[in-house]
């Protein structure tokens, strides 16, 4: 599932445009100074206007999974769901007797109930196995479980990693594009890289393009110290 960062990504490639044009900017009346002047005006400008497209910072308190949220609400709560999930765990172990592992059974589950039983009994299940970290391998087997009910269209998992996703993106984006004002982006595609594929090779084709080695940063870094301001100074932008 994929959140649209559309924007986001159009506004970077629009900067680094407006980027590269302004460091090669030229003018035949404009002496040495006028033109190194001139040039960091434009890139000025292009901050500006990427700085308008930056998205506010999710309060840290959004960026929470709830992911376990979901899977907790699968647990039974009355004698029926209780021997409900007890007859589908039996299943289950007769499918783990017969030789197909945990993770098997889940792909090809079909049912909300199957995938519940799998999640409530996996922990205890996994202290009987030969491992190191029966929790970490219990969580490795939710985690899977969840988006096995992703996958199936279970509104509530669906819910939860749609906003999961628009927080976790918004938040690498703001970052990364603040860092790219800064001449410092790569510091933080890869949060761009976990949380926003499409965006993150979409950067990487704006980059190759328009900032190869990085070569356009370093030049708007010499007109900056030239013009003896920094890139976060965004004021008399023409």
């Amino acid at each position: 599932m994929t959140i649209s960062t559309k924007a986001f990504q159009d506004a970077y490639a629009k900067y680094r445009s407006d980027i590269a044009s302004a460091v090669r900017y030229t003018h035949r009346d404009l002496t040495n100074t006028g033109t190194v002047r001139q040039r960091h005006a434009h890139i000025m400008k292009a901050r500006a206007e990427l700085v308008s497209k930056i998205p506010s910072a999710p309060d840290p308190s959004l960026l929470t999974d709830r992911r376990p949220g979901v899977l907790a609400k699968l647990a039974p709560t009355n004698a029926d769901q209780v021997a409900l999930d007890g007859r589908e765990w039996a299943k289950v172990q007769a499918m783990l007797k017969a030789g197909l592992t945990i993770q098997q059974i889940a792909h090809d589950a079909t049912t909300v109930e199957r995938l519940a039983a799998i999640a409530n009994n996996v922990e205890i299940w996994a202290y009987g196995l030969n491992t190191n970290s029966p929790e970490g391998f219990a969580q490795d087997v939710r985690e899977f479980v969840f988006d096995r009910l992703v996958a199936m269209g279970h509104e509530e998992a669906v819910g939860a990693t749609v906003v999961d996703q628009t927080y976790r993106s918004t938040a690498a984006w703001h970052q990364f594009l603040s860092d790219t004002i800064e001449g410092k982006g790569n510091a933080s595609i890869q949060g761009l890289y976990e949380f926003d594929r499409d965006g993150y090779e979409a950067v990487l084709a704006v980059n190759s393009q328009l900032n190869p080695a990085g070569e356009i940063d370093r030049e708007a870094a010499r007109l900056d110290q030239l013009v003896s301001t920094k890139p976060t100074d965004i004021v008399g932008v023409i």
